[in-house]
């Protein structure tokens, strides 16, 4: 469960191998209190594992990075959310019990954020039993909709699902009247940091360049329109040029005099998407992080 934020899988010996990575359904046990392991977090000591069996339970990297962002309010507006396909009852309870414990910051669970970002509501839809199932596109991201009352063309969504393709049917089938919908990243080993830039990239990438009417007005396609100064207006222009030369100038940008996140880039246009969507699906990730993927890791001890 969450390819894209955990990795899970039985890590042998050298000479035997290279880590095995494992399916929720195939841990041990489900998670209690008394199984989690510290390290070292932004601020301090935090919990940085979470032990089934002889199984350890950690975030990607890349997640890890993302949640804390997000934590620490660098993304105003976004909030996130999980969708995923659970093979079984108890895979979902493994998933949902490591998300309960696995700390971003001290004292910050995932699932602390997951509730804080919709006033304290459950939104999330986790596993395949009814009404939900292990078409995603059909079950899942309806009722996220239902329940957030954010359209699909404000969401973006990471997966890592090996055996199917639920970001293509995901984009296919979620869109708006206006023919635009849910962006997806494919992420084959987890949600990484580059992954994580290159969805930013793709969320942005369509509203390309806002027009400007009476000097203040900016109209971003698939958004409402935002009223800004021409300084502001102008500012907005420079960051996206700066950072995505092709969208707006056919020739190149001159090298940009600090380094620009992709976040800094949708912070400044007002563009960073309404939902982020984990998608938990009832597999373990690899090592790393990584849209492709999932939340969890996980490694034999």
């Amino acid at each position: 469960m969450t390819p894209e934020i955990f990795r899970a899988g039985k890590q042998v010996k050298a000479e035997q191998g290279p880590t095995r990575n494992s399916e929720m359904y195939e841990m041990e046990a489900i998670p209690t209190d008394k199984d989690i392991v510290l390290g070292d977090l932004p601020g301090g000591e935090g919990v940085t594992g979470v032990m089934s069996g002889v199984d350890k339970i950690s975030l990607h990297k890349g997640a890890m990075k993302a949640l804390q962002n997000h934590a620490e309010g660098n993304y105003p507006g976004m909030k996130i959310a999980v969708a995923s396909s659970a093979d079984t009852p108890f895979a979902e309870k493994v998933g949902r019990k490591a998300l309960s414990l696995l700390e971003v910051l001290p004292g910050v669970t995932v699932w602390q954020l997951l509730l804080r970002d919709w006033d304290g509501k459950d939104v999330n839809q986790i596993g395949r039993q009814p009404p939900l199932s292990s078409n995603k596109a059909m079950t899942h991201f309806p009722r996220l909709k239902e329940a957030t009352g954010v359209a699909y063309d404000r969401m973006l969504f990471f997966d890592d699902c090996l055996w199917g393709d639920h970001c293509g049917m995901v984009a296919q089938s979620c869109r708006e009247a206006n023919g635009k919908g849910v962006v997806t990243v494919r992420t084959p080993s987890g949600l990484g940091e580059r992954e994580w830039e290159r969805g930013l990239k793709m969320y942005v990438k369509p509203a390309a360049k806002p027009t400007i009417e009476r000097s203040v007005q900016v109209a971003l396609p698939g958004a409402a329109a935002w009223m800004l100064t021409m300084q502001e207006a102008t500012a907005a222009a420079a960051a996206r040029r700066q950072y995505f030369p092709t969208l707006d100038d056919p020739e190149p940008a001159p090298p940009p005099q600090e380094d620009v996140s992709p976040e800094q880039v949708l912070a400044t246009i007002g563009m960073l998407p309404n939902v982020i969507v984990f998608f938990l699906v009832a597999g373990a990730i690899r090592e790393w992080i990584g849209s492709g993927g999932g939340f969890f890791r996980n490694e034999d001890t």
